[in-house]
């Protein structure tokens, strides 16, 4: 048994105890807590990106080097739209949706 994995278990198996003993007031403050802590630490990870060395250089790749005429086809947006509904749902009625048109 790995500690550090028995040690996760038990804090997420308590804090589900508690939020079932303590009802809705307890399981309200775990909510904050789980939506906001992934976009203070996704604001923390960008701010920090986007201080490194050569940061600029890479915004300026992965922004700036895109085809504006490329947006006006529509061949392009039916392929995009086809992997959005590929990559959303796997194996969920995507085919039968696409079959549709």
């Amino acid at each position: 048994i790995h500690w550090q994995l028995a040690v996760a278990l038990l804090v997420v198996w308590l804090i589900i105890a508690l939020s079932v003993a303590f009802g809705k007031q307890i399981l309200a403050k775990v909510t904050w807590v789980t939506v906001l802590g992934p976009v203070f630490l996704l604001i923390v990870l960008l701010v920090r990106s986007v201080m490194l060395d050569g940061a600029a250089d890479g915004i300026k790749f992965y922004i700036g080097k895109f085809d504006k005429e490329m947006l006006g086809r529509n061949d392009m947006w039916a392929a995009a739209c086809g992997q959005i509904l590929f990559s959303l749902s796997p194996g969920m009625g995507t085919a039968i949706t696409l079959s549709s048109f």
